[in-house]
């Protein structure tokens, strides 16, 4: 159940409000508990879950041209089934299981930001801080109680830690001269978790975080034709959460064209990704897939694409 709110407050400031509750039950009676209980100590395989979401935000219209906005909210996510209740077992490598006790995250985050549109630019600055109660991350727990049946000495499993995340992203554009306009944007995120040594995790680096990262894309328009040229680059990212299995992702540059031609009906596009051909990977992990093999996959090299779309418009009698 959810419901939102909206009202001007005076001639320039609009407060947005918005709140929802959750509730879940998941049920897991069919799959056997030994493996819970062998590295978790306990038998349970059911979970309720429920709780309060909320956010709230001021825009104050500060002149014709420019606002400035503050906000704030307070979400839930309920743990995924894979978290809780996957299982796996094997005398020839570690275990895989979830945790039945499993608390659900809530990230509380304050996010400030400004937005301008001016006649030949717009500029719009954003920056966040979040705070991530009972935050999921995988660990290797140790065998807690001898179960017939268990052979893995350790197993990969979740744990709730308390992690931090912050950053900024600015957007932008600008003309250059006739038919020829720049646009682009930088983003940075940083995120940290508190380290539980009693429960061997160590890295106070948060799992999945990307690098700085940037875009700039210049585009050409005349009439029906229009053509784009785009650059991004990535630093390298070296903050990795070892406890996740992170590897360290260098950063890439990339670049992309592509011609267009559009009238009132058809619509037609092509273009050339990765124009030089770089072997690059994104600095996403899949150790959270049970069934990941630690391989890292690049992503496409120099390839084309032809688009074409026709518009047919209907009159009725």
């Amino acid at each position: 159940a959810y419901l939102t709110y909206r009202r001007a407050l005076g001639k320039k400031l609009l407060l947005s409000s918005g709140a929802r509750y959750d509730l879940s039950n998941s049920d897991a009676g069919s799959a056997s508990s030994v493996l819970y209980q062998a590295y978790h100590s306990t038998t349970k395989t059911k979970a309720v879950d429920s709780g309060l979401s909320g956010n709230v935000r001021l825009s104050w219209q500060a002149s014709e041209r420019t606002s400035v906005f503050a906000g704030a909210g307070s979400n839930i996510r309920f743990p995924d089934p894979q978290e809780r209740f996957y299982q796996s077992d094997s005398s020839m490598s570690n275990g895989w299981v979830g945790n039945p006790l499993l608390t659900h995250p809530r990230n509380t985050e304050v996010d400030l930001g400004l937005s301008t549109k001016q006649s030949r630019y717009t500029l719009s600055p954003l920056v966040f801080f979040g705070k991530l109660d009972n935050d999921i991350t995988l660990y290797a727990a140790s065998l807690l109680q001898m179960v017939p049946g268990v052979m893995s000495k350790t197993a990969e499993t979740y744990a709730n830690v308390q992690a931090h995340q912050w950053g900024g992203e600015l957007t932008g554009s600008a003309p250059i001269i006739t038919s020829l306009a720049a646009y682009g944007s930088l983003s940075y995120s940083r995120g940290t978790k508190v380290p539980q040594p009693v429960n061997s995790i160590f890295s106070s680096n948060l799992f999945q975080v990307p690098p700085l990262k940037g875009q700039l894309n210049l585009r050409y328009e005349h009439r029906h034709f229009y053509s784009e040229a785009a650059g991004i680059v990535t630093g390298r990212q070296d903050r990795i959460d070892s406890d996740e299995h992170e590897l360290t992702t260098a950063g890439y540059s990339v670049f992309n064209f592509k011609l267009g031609y559009r009238t009132g009906s058809v619509h037609l596009e092509g273009g050339l990704n990765n124009m030089l051909g770089r072997e690059y990977s994104e600095f996403l992990s899949y150790a959270r897939n049970p069934y990941s093999n630690g391989m890292r996959l690049p992503e496409p090299g120099r390839n084309f694409f032809v688009n074409m779309a026709w518009t047919l418009k209907l009159q009725a009698e």
